[in-house]
C-alpha cells in the first residue's frame, strides 16, 4: 500500500508476534509518530481505548468513528438482553469511549440519538456522517437482468437470511443470487439445497467487480434484523437497482419508503410480500432505481463526505480542546 500511497505512511507491528499484546503497547512502539501527530483517529470501538490511552499520554484530541452500535450489534446477533453481563461490559466500554474522544463521527441520526441519550453530555461533540460510496465506480451498467434477486453481505445471524431464503422457496419463478461469507455459509447451502436450481452463491468476489454483480439482478434485497449504514445498500442504490430493506434501524433512514425503496417486515411473510410487489411492477423498479441512483448522488457521493469529515478534522486540529 506504501507505493499506492505516497503521501501515507503505514506503520504496522515489526515486533510482537502476540496479537492480543501489540494494540495494548502501540502507544509506546509508535510513539514517535503518536508525538508528532495533530490529532488521532480511530475506525472502530474495538481497540479505541488504545487510541484513547495515546490521546491521553500525547495530549493529543482523539477522532471516533463508529458505523453501527457494537452493543445493539451483538444483542441483536446472539439474542442477548440488556442487562446481559456481555452487553452491560460493551455499553461501558462504549460510554467510556465516547466521554473521552474529542469527536465523535456516527453514520445514522438513530446512533447519535442512542449515544446522546446514554451520554447526554456528549450532545455538542456527535456528529453524522454517512458511509460514502465511489458513484462512479457503483453505477448503473446495461447488462442482462440474469437474477430476479441479488444479496450481498456477512452470512451471519443478523442478516436473517433464513427469512429470505424461506420466501423465495414459496416463490416458484423467483432467482437469488447470494455473495458472501460468514459462519452460517454451510448452514445456508444446506437450506438453499431444495431450491438450488433458482439460488446462485459466490463465496468471495472482488470488490471492483461488485458493480457487475448488482447489475445483474432485478432487485437488490437486504433482510436484515439490525444494521448500522449498509455499505451494501448504498453500493446497489448507486448502482440504479430498485431495493428492498427491512424496516429497521440502519435501513430505514436510507429508504424512504416507495420514493427510492421499498421496506419489509423482518418475518418471511414480510419479505415474500415485498418481493412480490416490486418483481409485479417494472415501472415501480424503474423509478425506485433512479431515484435511488440520486439520492447516493446527492447524499452519499465519496467526495461530498470526504469534505465533510476533511472539514471535522480542521476543526479539531484548529480547536482541539473545544
Amino acid at each position: 500500500y506504501q507505493a499506492q500511497l505516497p503521501n501515507i505512511r503505514i506503520h504496522t507491528n515489526r515486533w510482537i508476534p502476540d496479537g492480543r499484546v501489540y494494540p495494548r503497547l502501540i502507544p509506546i512502539l509508535h510513539a514517535p509518530t503518536l508525538m508528532k501527530t495533530s490529532v488521532i483517529k480511530t475506525h472502530q470501538m474495538l481497540g479505541a481505548k488504545f487510541a484513547i490511552r495515546a490521546g491521553k499520554l500525547y495530549r493529543k484530541p482523539v477522532i471516533f468513528r463508529q458505523g453501527f452500535m457494537w452493543s445493539a450489534n451483538e444483542a441483536s446477533l446472539y439474542q442477548y438482553d440488556v442487562d446481559h453481563p456481555r452487553i452491560q461490559h460493551i455499553r461501558r466500554v462504549e460510554e467510556y469511549v465516547w466521554s473521552q474522544s474529542t469527536r465523535i463521527i456516527v453514520t445514522s441520526h438513530e446512533m447519535k440519538e442512542d449515544i446522546v441519550e446514554r451520554l447526554p453530555e456528549v450532545v455538542g461533540r456527535v456528529y453524522v456522517i454517512p458511509n460514502n460510496i465511489d458513484t462512479t465506480l457503483f453505477r448503473p451498467m446495461n447488462l442482462e437482468k440474469t437474477y430476479d434477486l441479488v444479496f450481498v453481505g456477512r452470512l451471519e445471524k443478523m442478516k436473517n437470511l433464513f427469512a429470505l431464503i424461506d420466501a423465495v422457496k414459496r416463490l416458484p419463478n423467483v432467482s437469488l443470487l447470494l455473495v458472501g461469507q460468514g459462519a452460517l455459509k454451510y448452514e445456508i447451502l444446506n437450506a438453499i439445497r431444495p431450491i438450488q436450481d433458482r439460488v446462485t452463491y459466490y463465496d468471495r468476489v472482488p470488490n471492483e467487480q461488485l458493480p457487475h454483480i448488482y447489475n445483474q439482478a432485478r432487485v437488490f434485497i437486504l433482510p436484515s434484523l439490525y444494521e448500522g449504514m449498509p455499505k451494501v445498500l448504498l453500493e446497489a442504490m448507486a448502482c440504479g437497482l430498485p431495493v428492498i430493506g427491512t424496516n429497521v434501524r440502519g435501513i430505514r433512514e436510507v429508504i424512504q419508503h416507495g420514493k427510492n425503496g421499498w421496506l419489509s417486515d423482518t418475518n418471511s411473510d414480510g419479505l415474500l410480500g415485498a418481493i412480490e410487489t416490486v418483481l409485479a411492477h417494472p415501472q415501480l423498479q424503474h423509478r425506485l432505481g433512479q431515484i435511488a441512483r440520486q439520492t447516493m448522488l446527492d447524499h452519499y457521493s465519496l467526495g461530498k463526505l470526504a469534505n465533510r469529515e476533511y472539514e471535522l478534522v480542521c476543526d479539531v486540529v484548529d480547536n482541539p480542546s473545544s
